[in-house]
């Protein structure tokens, strides 16, 4: 199964607030893509809506944050 999450669905992997809305789905999804389950794509965008929420809310640790999610590899879509 393709998946196209929100950019907020993303950054719930590397916030963790549990009491963020929707944290438990989000992280549902993050273990199905570690078991190979789901397949996720990211619009173009992402790499920009998360690195400047990063960078707002956790400014000392974005740099090793988003390594942390590039290093999915996700494919890109325009």
């Amino acid at each position: 199964m393709i998946i196209v999450p929100d950019a907020s669905v993303i950054l719930k992997w590397v916030l963790e607030k549990e009491d963020e809305p929707d944290h438990r789905q989000a992280f549902r999804l993050q273990e199905a893509l570690v078991a190979e389950q789901v397949e996720i794509r990211l619009p173009a965008l992402w790499r920009y809506e998360v690195g400047n929420v990063l960078g707002l809310k956790k400014p000392a640790m974005a740099m090793e944050l988003m390594s942390a999610l590039l290093a999915y590899d996700f494919e890109e879509i325009p």
